[in-house]
Parts: C-alpha cells; structure tokens; sequence
C-alpha cells in the first residue's frame, strides 16, 4: 500500500522515517504509540526531535537555493550611503558649468501661476520664487548651483504631494529646470545616472518585498517577467544593466524568510504564501530565482509539512482518535488472518519479522516496544528497511493488505489494554 512512499524516503532527505510513507506505515505508528514501553519512548521522542527541527530545516534549504535572506533596511542604508557619496561629483561637474537661463520656465510658471487655482497655483509659484536671484531680487538667478537645489527642492516637492494637478504642474517645471542643467552643467547627467539607478535598486528592493501579497493590488506573474525584463535595461546615460532585478529578488528573499519565521508552525499557511505549483506566488517565485530552487524549496516544504502531519497523528491525536481513524481505514478487518509465514519469508530483518508478528495478531505490549524502536529509525536505517519491505512485497505480493490489517486490527491497537479486542484466533 505504501510501495511508492518508501521508494521516494530517500528523497526526502535523511529525517525521514518509515511513518511518513503512508497510511499503512503511520498505522504501525500509531499503534506503536500506544505502547508503554522504552519502544513507545524512542518514537515519540524521534517525532518530537524532528518536529523542533523544522524551522532550521526550512530555513537551510531556503539558504541553499535561494541565497542568505538579507536584512532590508540595511541594504536601503547602503543605497543611502551610495547616493550620499555622490555628492563630490556633483560639485566637480559644477566647477566647469556656465551660467543657467531660466526665462522660458520662468514665464512659463508665471502664466500657470494665473490660470490655476488652489495647490497647483501655489506649487507653481512656489517653483517660481526658487528662481529668483536672492540678491538682484529683480533677475532670475543664472547659478547653476542655485538650480540644481531646485532641481532638488522640486523633487521633495513630489514625494510629498497627492494632487495630480499638482504633480503634473512641479513634474514640468523639473524637466524644465533638468533640461536647463544638462546644457549648461557638462558631465551632469553621467552623474544624474549614477544617483537614478540607485533610486531604481530602492524601488526594486521595496517592490519585491510586495511580489507575494494577495488581494486586488497583487501583481500578476506575467506583470512581474515584464518587470523583470524591463527593470534590468539602462536608462539615460547608463551603461550596462540595471541591478533592479537584484534588489528584487534581495526584497522577495527577504519576505520569504520575514513569512517562513512568522508561520513556521503554521505549515498549512506556509504552503498558501509560498503556493503549489498551480499558484500565482509559485510562479512568481519561479520567475524571479528560477524554477529549480523554487521547486527545491518546494519539495523541502512538502516533506516538511508530511514529517509535521506524522507528528501530530501519533504524537498529538488522542489514543481514542487513533482507534477511530484506524477503523474507519478498514472497517471490518480482523487481525489474526494473515499467516505468519506469507509476509516474513525472504526477509530475513528483525524489525519485519516483528511486524510479521503485529500482522498475525501476536500484538504484545513487547512487540509493540520493539517495532517503535524500528520505526524510530532514521536515514539509512529507515532507508535499508523500507528496501527490505519493498524486496518483500515484491516476492510475495501480500505485504500491503498485510499491513493495512495491521492499521485496523484491534489486536494491534488494543494490545496494552486486557480484554480490549481480543479474539479467539481460528
């Protein structure tokens, strides 16, 4: 019944154990852990071992596929302090500028300053005051430094502005004034793309912290390839690619890693973030780091979710719930039918000769004990075993049906407990 369960344990990785490949082998869990003994013991403490050890499994596997998770406000610092450094080569290209003329723009925020009305009118005389030389307070001041505060003026301006009016009135007046700069300021602009591109990576960084959000704004995956492509082309006087899909990708890392630590024992909700490979975030993710990882992480999800669901029927169910689960899997099954010999000829392994035993209705509470301690097994223990179960099944066709009496005989889940369950055998 688990055939194909524990053929994949050793692509799970070495935590996986024989409870994970199916129902049939939970089953045997399960009823081992009604057990008392050192066997009962040595399981749930495996599962509750492993169980503690999820968050730094998911956190490994998202490190070796995904690249370390950095920390955003410190690169946003680092971009910071990048643009802060290009202050000195503002002030070399202004050592060989010549005089500004700022007339046309000047008489351009005049006749806007008449015909409009509320913020725009008062941005656009605000700009118009900017131009003004402070001493000659007649004439426009011709220092190209003076506009390029203005430049600067304007942009805070924007960022602080909702008016759409507004914008676009101050979104004119700076082309205006960058145009203005570009002709009289030599080698300006090579340094006005040095401070845009840093301006992009701080979007970019930002923008892939949202690429996982849901609800109207979430950005479609082919959105996000355009993006993508879009965002790595130069713009102005650039050479070679933008690093905005870097920052992307470092802001979606970030927010895997802000999710997977705040729903680490929440795997349900994990998955849901994160997506199947139906999912748009699945996609996304595929777009952004490449399908590989993202399927590795995946895979590394889904095992864990698996170790995580086998924790909880066996370590956490009720004794009660167990019993009912293991009825309802095969109502009317009986222990006690299944010759001894049909399932352990071959096998040659204590641990399958044991569960031959639980399989034939010779549940005791030690038989219990020690099948708990097999199946506690992990790695190539738990690998060389399920081989042995898989060889058997092979040569005999019956180790299934087998196993699934054992899921729901009475013999085995009422083992410990006198005159529960027990039957004369025929």
């Amino acid at each position: 019944a688990d055939e194909a369960g524990l053929r994949a344990l050793p692509s799970m990785g070495p935590e996986a154990m024989l409870v994970d490949a199916g129902p049939a082998m939970l089953g045997l869990g399960q009823g081992a852990g009604t057990g008392t003994g050192a066997g009962r013991s040595a399981l749930v403490d495996a599962l509750r071992g492993r169980d503690a050890g999820t968050g730094q499994r998911l956190a490994t596997a998202l490190d070796e596929n995904l690249g370390r998770a950095p920390v955003p406000s410190r690169v946003e610092a680092g971009l910071e302090q990048s643009r802060q450094s290009l202050g000195p080569q503002y002030q070399t290209a202004l050592q060989g500028a010549h005089p500004v003329n700022t007339r046309a723009l000047a008489d351009q925020l005049d006749a806007i300053a008449i015909a409009e009305r509320g913020p725009a009118q008062r941005a656009a005389r605000q700009v118009r005051e900017m131009l003004q030389d402070p001493v000659a307070t007649r004439e426009l001041d011709r220092n190209p430094a003076a506009l390029l505060n203005t430049r600067q003026a304007i942009d805070g301006m924007i960022a602080n502005e909702v008016d759409p009016n507004t914008i676009r009135v101050l979104t004119q007046a700076r082309q205006a004034v960058d145009a203005e700069l570009a002709t009289a300021v030599p080698g300006i602009k090579n340094v006005d793309a040095q401070f845009a591109e840093l301006q992009r990576q701080s979007r970019a960084l930002d923008r892939g912290s949202q690429v996982l959000d849901s609800g109207k704004t979430s950005i479609r995956p082919v959105e996000l390839a355009d993006e993508m492509t879009q965002g790595a082309l130069p713009q102005g006087t650039q050479i070679g690619p933008s690093a905005a899909p870097a920052r992307i990708r470092e802001g979606a890392r970030a927010e895997i890693d802000r999710v997977v630590g705040t729903n680490v024992n929440d795997l349900n909700a994990l998955e849901r973030k994160i997506g199947t490979p139906q999912d748009w975030n699945s996609q996304k993710l595929g777009t952004i780091f490449g399908e590989g990882p993202r399927d590795a992480v995946t895979e590394s999800l889904m095992n864990n979710r698996k170790f995580r669901q086998s924790y909880q029927d066996i370590v956490q169910n009720s004794q009660t719930a167990q019993r009912q689960e293991a009825a309802k899997a095969m109502r009317g099954a009986e222990g006690g039918n299944v010759p001894h010999d049909t399932t352990a000829v071959g096998i040659g392994l204590k641990a399958l000769n044991l569960v031959s035993k639980a399989i034939s209705g010779a549940s005791t509470a030690r038989t219990k004990d020690e099948i708990g301690k097999v199946l506690a097994s992990q790695g190539p223990e738990a690998q060389r075993i399920a081989s042995q179960l898989l060889l058997s099944a092979l040569k005999t066709g019956q180790n299934s049906q087998a196993i699934f009496r054992v899921m729901a005989s009475p013999y085995w889940i009422s083992a410990t407990t006198p005159g529960v369950g027990r039957r004369s055998r025929q």
